[in-house]
Protein backbone atom coordinates (compact mmCIF):
# COMPACT_ATOMS: atom_id res chain seq x y z
CA UNK A 1 0.00 0.00 0.00
CA UNK A 2 1.07 3.43 -1.50
CA UNK A 3 2.08 6.13 2.01
CA UNK A 4 -0.16 8.47 0.97
CA UNK A 5 -2.76 5.71 0.93
CA UNK A 6 -1.83 4.52 4.30
CA UNK A 7 -2.17 8.26 5.58
CA UNK A 8 -5.58 8.80 4.28
CA UNK A 9 -6.91 5.54 5.91
CA UNK A 10 -5.45 6.38 8.99
CA UNK A 11 -6.40 10.10 9.35
CA UNK A 12 -10.29 9.66 10.24
CA UNK A 13 -11.42 13.37 9.09
CA UNK A 14 -15.28 14.27 8.94
CA UNK A 15 -15.55 14.15 4.85
CA UNK A 16 -13.70 12.20 1.97
CA UNK A 17 -12.61 15.54 0.02
CA UNK A 18 -10.25 16.26 3.49
CA UNK A 19 -8.78 12.62 3.53
CA UNK A 20 -8.37 13.31 -0.48
CA UNK A 21 -6.55 16.28 -0.05
CA UNK A 22 -4.50 15.12 2.33
CA UNK A 23 -3.07 12.53 0.10
CA UNK A 24 -2.25 15.65 -2.47
CA UNK A 25 -0.16 17.60 -0.31
CA UNK A 26 1.44 14.20 0.19
CA UNK A 27 2.12 13.86 -3.60
CA UNK A 28 2.73 17.45 -4.28
CA UNK A 29 5.98 17.66 -1.33
CA UNK A 30 7.88 14.84 -3.32
CA UNK A 31 8.21 18.00 -5.64
CA UNK A 32 9.17 20.52 -3.47
CA UNK A 33 12.32 22.91 -4.32
CA UNK A 34 14.60 19.80 -4.77
CA UNK A 35 18.09 21.40 -6.43
CA UNK A 36 19.98 24.23 -5.96
CA UNK A 37 18.42 27.11 -5.89
CA UNK A 38 16.94 29.16 -3.43
CA UNK A 39 12.91 30.26 -4.49
CA UNK A 40 10.38 32.23 -2.89
CA UNK A 41 8.26 28.72 -3.38
CA UNK A 42 11.43 26.97 -0.90
CA UNK A 43 11.23 30.24 1.46
CA UNK A 44 7.64 29.76 2.17
CA UNK A 45 7.66 26.18 3.31
CA UNK A 46 10.78 26.31 4.90
CA UNK A 47 9.29 29.96 7.46
CA UNK A 48 6.40 27.27 7.89
CA UNK A 49 5.59 27.26 11.92
CA UNK A 50 4.68 24.66 13.72
CA UNK A 51 1.87 25.35 16.13
CA UNK A 52 2.46 26.07 20.19
CA UNK A 53 2.80 22.91 21.85
CA UNK A 54 3.56 22.01 25.92
CA UNK A 55 5.11 19.38 27.42
CA UNK A 56 1.83 17.95 28.73
CA UNK A 57 0.22 18.13 25.10
CA UNK A 58 -0.30 14.63 23.29
CA UNK A 59 2.49 13.39 20.96
CA UNK A 60 4.84 16.63 22.48
CA UNK A 61 8.19 15.24 21.58
CA UNK A 62 10.93 15.29 24.66
CA UNK A 63 13.79 13.99 22.65
CA UNK A 64 17.31 14.28 23.13
CA UNK A 65 18.24 15.48 26.47
CA UNK A 66 20.45 18.74 25.06
CA UNK A 67 17.05 21.83 24.03
CA UNK A 68 17.36 25.81 23.38
CA UNK A 69 14.22 26.87 25.49
CA UNK A 70 13.14 28.84 22.54
CA UNK A 71 13.35 25.34 19.93
CA UNK A 72 9.88 23.89 19.08
CA UNK A 73 9.72 20.09 20.38
CA UNK A 74 9.15 18.95 16.53
CA UNK A 75 12.13 20.77 15.61
CA UNK A 76 14.06 18.98 17.95
CA UNK A 77 12.24 15.90 16.61
CA UNK A 78 13.45 17.05 12.95
CA UNK A 79 16.83 16.95 14.00
CA UNK A 80 16.66 14.04 15.54
CA UNK A 81 15.70 12.16 12.57
CA UNK A 82 18.27 13.43 10.30
CA UNK A 83 21.85 12.94 12.95
CA UNK A 84 24.73 11.22 11.48
CA UNK A 85 22.78 10.33 8.18
CA UNK A 86 25.22 9.47 5.38
CA UNK A 87 26.16 12.26 2.83
CA UNK A 88 27.05 10.29 -0.24
CA UNK A 89 29.86 11.17 -2.08
CA UNK A 90 28.93 12.84 -5.62
CA UNK A 91 26.23 14.83 -3.50
CA UNK A 92 26.74 17.62 -6.02
CA UNK A 93 24.91 15.66 -9.32
CA UNK A 94 22.38 14.73 -6.71
CA UNK A 95 18.56 15.32 -7.04
CA UNK A 96 17.34 12.91 -4.89
CA UNK A 97 14.13 12.51 -2.87
CA UNK A 98 12.43 10.70 0.16
CA UNK A 99 9.43 10.84 2.43
CA UNK A 100 9.16 9.22 5.15
CA UNK A 101 5.69 8.95 7.36
CA UNK A 102 5.21 7.21 10.73
CA UNK A 103 2.62 6.81 13.30
CA UNK A 104 2.68 6.97 16.88
CA UNK A 105 -0.45 5.30 19.13
CA UNK A 106 -1.30 6.04 22.46
CA UNK A 107 1.41 4.19 24.59
CA UNK A 108 3.75 6.32 22.45
CA UNK A 109 5.23 3.77 19.71
CA UNK A 110 5.58 3.50 16.50
CA UNK A 111 2.76 1.41 15.02
CA UNK A 112 3.57 2.03 11.46
CA UNK A 113 6.17 3.48 9.16
CA UNK A 114 6.48 4.15 5.77
CA UNK A 115 9.14 5.01 3.16
CA UNK A 116 8.41 6.11 -0.46
CA UNK A 117 11.38 7.85 -2.64
CA UNK A 118 14.65 7.13 -4.36
CA UNK A 119 17.01 8.27 -1.40
CA UNK A 120 20.24 5.89 -1.32
CA UNK A 121 19.92 2.31 0.93
CA UNK A 122 22.18 4.01 3.28
CA UNK A 123 20.70 7.02 4.12
CA UNK A 124 16.94 5.22 4.30
CA UNK A 125 18.17 2.74 6.94
CA UNK A 126 19.89 5.50 8.71
CA UNK A 127 16.56 7.44 8.93
CA UNK A 128 14.18 4.49 9.82
CA UNK A 129 16.70 3.67 13.04
CA UNK A 130 16.75 7.04 13.97
CA UNK A 131 12.65 7.41 13.78
CA UNK A 132 12.51 3.77 15.86
CA UNK A 133 14.60 5.67 18.34
CA UNK A 134 12.08 7.77 19.07
CA UNK A 135 9.90 5.58 20.94
CA UNK A 136 8.75 6.66 24.25
CA UNK A 137 9.72 9.65 23.89
CA UNK A 138 6.36 11.37 23.25
CA UNK A 139 3.48 12.90 25.71
CA UNK A 140 1.18 10.30 26.03
CA UNK A 141 -2.58 11.31 25.53
CA UNK A 142 -4.99 10.78 27.97
CA UNK A 143 -7.52 8.29 27.85
CA UNK A 144 -10.10 11.03 27.49
CA UNK A 145 -8.28 13.11 24.80
CA UNK A 146 -9.46 12.78 20.97
CA UNK A 147 -6.58 12.68 19.80
CA UNK A 148 -5.41 8.99 20.17
CA UNK A 149 -2.24 8.40 17.47
CA UNK A 150 -0.21 10.65 15.53
CA UNK A 151 0.97 10.77 12.19
CA UNK A 152 4.47 12.57 11.26
CA UNK A 153 5.71 13.13 7.99
CA UNK A 154 9.54 14.06 7.42
CA UNK A 155 10.68 14.72 4.13
CA UNK A 156 14.32 14.34 3.16
CA UNK A 157 16.10 16.25 0.10
CA UNK A 158 19.93 14.34 -0.90
CA UNK A 159 21.75 17.01 -3.15
CA UNK A 160 24.87 19.00 -3.02
CA UNK A 161 22.75 22.87 -3.25
CA UNK A 162 24.41 23.98 0.12
CA UNK A 163 27.56 23.63 -1.76
CA UNK A 164 27.06 26.33 -4.16
CA UNK A 165 28.00 26.28 -8.15
CA UNK A 166 28.23 22.56 -9.36
CA UNK A 167 29.94 20.89 -12.39
CA UNK A 168 28.66 17.44 -13.41
CA UNK A 169 27.37 15.61 -16.43
CA UNK A 170 23.84 15.36 -15.73
CA UNK A 171 23.78 19.36 -14.73
CA UNK A 172 21.27 19.95 -17.38
CA UNK A 173 18.75 17.15 -16.51
CA UNK A 174 18.97 18.53 -12.41
CA UNK A 175 18.33 22.08 -13.84
CA UNK A 176 15.30 20.53 -16.27
CA UNK A 177 14.07 18.56 -13.02
CA UNK A 178 14.11 21.38 -11.02
CA UNK A 179 12.14 24.14 -13.36
CA UNK A 180 9.28 21.34 -13.42
CA UNK A 181 9.11 20.93 -9.81
CA UNK A 182 9.03 24.03 -8.72
CA UNK A 183 6.00 24.61 -10.86
CA UNK A 184 4.18 21.61 -8.38
CA UNK A 185 5.64 23.24 -5.25
CA UNK A 186 3.59 26.47 -6.13
CA UNK A 187 0.38 23.90 -6.24
CA UNK A 188 1.77 22.98 -2.74
CA UNK A 189 1.45 26.51 -1.35
CA UNK A 190 -1.42 27.28 -3.00
CA UNK A 191 -3.57 24.01 -1.77
CA UNK A 192 -2.31 24.32 1.67
CA UNK A 193 -3.38 28.02 2.01
CA UNK A 194 -6.99 26.79 2.61
CA UNK A 195 -6.56 23.43 4.09
CA UNK A 196 -7.97 22.95 7.86
CA UNK A 197 -5.50 22.04 10.09
CA UNK A 198 -5.12 18.41 10.46
CA UNK A 199 -4.54 17.62 14.53
CA UNK A 200 -2.71 13.92 14.00
CA UNK A 201 -0.95 15.39 11.60
CA UNK A 202 2.28 16.97 11.63
CA UNK A 203 4.04 17.71 8.03
CA UNK A 204 7.95 18.33 9.57
CA UNK A 205 10.09 20.93 7.25
CA UNK A 206 12.13 19.44 4.21
CA UNK A 207 15.58 18.29 5.92
CA UNK A 208 18.91 17.64 3.83
CA UNK A 209 22.29 16.82 4.40
CA UNK A 210 22.80 20.37 5.92
CA UNK A 211 23.96 19.30 9.33
CA UNK A 212 26.10 16.53 8.38
CA UNK A 213 27.78 19.06 6.10
CA UNK A 214 28.61 21.13 8.68
CA UNK A 215 29.87 18.51 10.62
CA UNK A 216 32.04 16.85 8.50
CA UNK A 217 33.65 20.61 7.31
CA UNK A 218 32.35 20.72 4.03
CA UNK A 219 30.74 23.94 4.69
CA UNK A 220 32.87 26.70 6.06
CA UNK A 221 33.45 30.29 6.45
CA UNK A 222 30.78 31.84 4.37
CA UNK A 223 28.73 29.04 3.30
CA UNK A 224 27.71 28.96 6.89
Amino acid sequence: MKLSQILKIEIMEPTVIKRILIGIIIYLMTFASLYGQTTSESNKMSQRTFAQKNKLDPFYYFGNKIKKSKTHCYEILENDLVADVPVPADVLCRNNYGIFAFKINSRGKIEKLAYEGDLDSSIVRKIKLNIRKTEGNYTRPSKSNQESFHWFVLPFISNGYHLGSFSCANSIKLEIEFNLESKRARSYLNIIEFLPDFPSLTVLHNMDHLNEMIKTGLLKGERL
